[in-house]
């Protein structure tokens, strides 16, 4: 959850239609990729997939883009703009009734929260499970990170960085909360190159994406924590579709830096 007022920033912020055929292609997605193909609901250049309600700026957002460009599900990015105060529109309160973004629609089914929505994408559309596996301890250490995140990792960070995008400096106390769960996370990849498994999961692609919030303002020095900044240049390098995600973040987050080096 993620969530902007129009003169500051405050953080927080199906079973619709069945898959038929996944074909394999070679450059789509960036990831070798996989494509959907819905014979009882084909794709048109005006259906381009499932509507996805988002910020750049937004964490969570992030997350659920990378988990969709892994698996190969096409998006249909519809831009919140936070800043102007449209997730408080009516409108967009009867998609989502906090007012936050991620949201999904995916026909008739509506599904907030990024961790939620991961799952759902993953359990619904992957042809198989090596983000999410099915095994119940595999799945349960997948879990057990994203809750940390969600719980512990992702509000620290959050909390400490989101009152940069309105001009201001960030509070000591919250430097320190922050880089006291990012110790717990240091200690979590200790000798290891993923946090749960031989490859990526849900819980990396999800902690990646709180942790690059870090990046916003050029200010916050990841490399102290040697493990974690091995972690992401490994990730970056590996996620073939990481530089097309994140591109609308970069051009979000450099609106935001004059302000912030210029707050008091």
């Amino acid at each position: 959850m993620f969530e902007l007022c129009r003169h500051s920033i405050e953080a927080h912020l199906a079973m619709s239609r069945p898959v038929d055929i996944y074909r394999q292609t070679s450059q789509k997605h960036g990831i070798g990729g996989l494509t959907h193909v819905y014979s009882s609901s084909p794709k048109t250049a005006t259906d381009p997939g499932i509507a996805f309600y988002y910020h750049p700026i937004s964490s969570p957002s992030r997350a659920v883009q990378l988990v969709a460009k892994h698996i190969g599900v096409p998006l249909d990015l519809k831009l919140v703009d936070l800043l102007k105060g449209e997730h408080k529109t009516d409108e967009y309160l009867k998609i989502n009734r906090l007012g936050q973004v991620p949201t999904i629609v995916d026909g008739a089914f509506t599904l907030s929260e990024s961790r939620a929505i991961c799952a759902y994408l993953v359990n619904r559309y992957a042809v198989e499970d090596s983000l999410y596996p099915k095994d119940p301890r595999q799945r349960a250490k997948i879990d057990m990170m994203l809750y940390f995140d969600a719980t512990s990792l992702w509000p620290a960070i959050r909390d400490m960085q989101v009152p940069q995008l309105s001009g201001k400096r960030a509070e000591a106390e919250k430097v320190e909360a922050a880089k006291k769960q990012l110790g717990n996370l240091e200690q979590m990849l200790s000798n290891k190159k993923y946090f749960v498994s031989d490859h990526v999961t849900l819980a990396d692609l999800s902690i990646l994406s709180s942790v690059t919030f870090l990046e916003a303002f050029n200010n916050f020095n990841i490399d102290e924590f040697s493990n974690i900044a091995a972690w992401v240049a490994q990730l970056k390098r590996e996620l073939t579709y990481y530089d097309a995600v994140n591109d609308s973040y970069e051009k979000a987050k450099e609106a935001f830096r004059q302000p912030a080096q210029n707050g008091n």
